[in-house]
């Protein structure tokens, strides 16, 4: 089984970061996830993913985990993430199965902007593989307050969040907390990936509101 802070931590990137724009300058690279398991400040536990991503220049976006540990990954733990940004919609898919979930936009975590829907000022300016970036807070609700959980590192001429690290908060300090660091390497910019990749035909489509 795919350790717990793993799980968590995939279903947030897969979903954190849709497309803005239908038209978007394709882009191709590997991305790497490290969650940490943290007490008293200290981390007691390491678990690294690696996968891939790939945005065609029609703003379809994929991701996909390949390894973790160094271990491939099976079954329903190599599930992909689809982003359709022309038609606003989240898909999961299980490859073994030949099923696609659909997927609700994510209202939990917001990595640039406000609830209000205006945005933020950038922190400051860094980069990541030599690509320039902009640092911006990363907030997630809860009960219906805005909380400051860790900051990006987003590129706005390519629209691309390059870097993310956030630690998942707890109402106990002496608790265990999740750490998440997500960076992308490798990138490829103007790379447009195989069109196979976004490709559904043969997949049945299952939506929240359909039952099996």
């Amino acid at each position: 089984m795919l350790p717990k802070i793993l799980s968590v931590a995939t279903l947030w990137i897969f979903v954190l970061f849709p497309g803005l724009y239908a038209q978007s300058v394709p882009v191709t690279a590997k991305v790497r996830n490290t969650g940490e398991v943290v007490l008293n400040g200290k981390s007691i536990e390491t678990h690294v993913e690696e996968g891939v991503f790939y945005r065609s220049s029609t703003g379809v976006e994929l991701r996909q985990w390949l390894t973790t540990d160094g271990n491939p990954v099976h079954g329903k733990m190599a599930m992909a993430a689809i982003y359709d940004a022309a038609n606003d919609v989240n898909y999961w898919l299980d490859s073994v199965a030949h099923n696609a979930y659909v997927q609700p936009a994510s209202t939990v975590n917001l990595p640039e902007g406000s609830s209000s829907g205006q945005p933020q000022p950038a922190l400051g300016e860094s980069s990541v593989e030599g690509i320039p970036c902009s640092i911006f807070p990363v907030y997630t609700l809860q009960s219906g307050q805005r909380i400051l959980i860790g900051r990006s590192c987003k590129s706005k001429q390519y629209n691309l969040v390059l870097r993310m690290e956030y630690t998942k908060p707890t109402k106990d300090p002496t608790e265990k907390q999740y750490r998440t660091t997500t960076e992308y390497f490798d990138v490829q910019i103007g790379v447009e990936p195989d069109p196979k990749l976004f490709d559904l035909t043969g997949f049945t489509i299952y939506r929240p509101d359909e039952k099996k």
